[in-house]
């Protein structure tokens, strides 16, 4: 339980609850109410900072054309390789096209079908040429 100490008098209130700060006393503080608390100064009893702000978001780095089109190239080969296996029946259409859903699985980000009939064909491309 979150218990804080305050240098002064003080009620607050927020998100349904009302709390009584006595000067130097240890008060319990919902945890609704700790971000209000430590922006009046309250401070923990226990010593511990308190994080109010929580985990830093994870910002995504948008890959680059060419690291999309490795990920894509080895996704094909992938599901190539993997073609005919009865868990995996779904992985292409019915015009021989890699579903769009298995190959977004694959390379962990959406592929729409402009991208992938333009990488397939590239894929087709390189690999009748090899």
């Amino acid at each position: 339980m979150p218990m804080f100490v305050l240098n002064r008098n003080y009620p607050l209130q927020g998100f349904g609850h009302s709390i009584n700060f006595i000067k130097g006393e240890p008060t319990w503080v919902p945890p609704l109410l700790v971000a209000g608390a430590v922006a009046l100064g309250a401070t923990s009893v226990d010593g511990g900072e308190v994080d109010i702000l929580g985990p830093e978001p994870v910002v995504d780095i948008p890959l680059s054309i060419d690291e999309r089109e490795a990920l894509l190239m080895a996704a094909f080969e992938q599901l190539e390789a993997r073609n005919g296996n009865p868990d995996h029946r779904e992985d292409f259409n019915a015009q021989g096209l890699p579903n769009t859903k298995a190959l977004s699985k694959v390379v962990d980000f959406n592929v729409s079908s402009k991208e992938r009939n333009e990488m397939w064909q590239k894929y087709r491309e390189a690999k009748s040429a090899a």
